[in-house]
């Protein structure tokens, strides 16, 4: 009817007697670790948990190397949810050792999911 509002997201069809039939929605907001090389980044992951694991000393840091051991094995399996959401629950020492100790593609995935750039 005129004067009818609709706001709506991912509509095939709005309204009074719409139809929409065979409608596909794909939506993408790009991803955290786009431009990573993940090959890459597995390997980095795996002396990053090396260097953090001869380095950590309190829970923190112990969970910290779980979490970037984890971020390594969902990296094999090419999953990049799981690589986004490990990396961020390694947190900031994860990304001070990485830059550290010259792993820049794991520092710039960690930064990424961190939210810091």
């Amino acid at each position: 009817m005129a004067g009818d509002t609709f706001i709506t997201r991912n509509a095939g069809a709005v309204g009074p007697k719409s139809t929409a039939h065979h409608t596909t929605f794909i939506e993408s907001y790009g991803t955290p670790l786009e431009g990573i090389d993940i090959s890459t980044l597995a390997e980095q992951l795996r002396l990053l948990k090396q260097a953090m694991s001869s380095e950590a000393q309190d829970t923190d840091q112990f969970e910290a190397v779980a979490a970037v051991s984890a971020a390594e094995d969902a990296a094999k399996k090419r999953d990049g949810a799981a690589i986004v959401a490990k990396l961020k629950a390694a947190g900031s020492w994860a990304f001070e050792t990485a830059t550290k100790i010259g792993v820049s593609v794991a520092a710039e995935a960690i930064k990424k999911a961190l939210g810091l750039g």
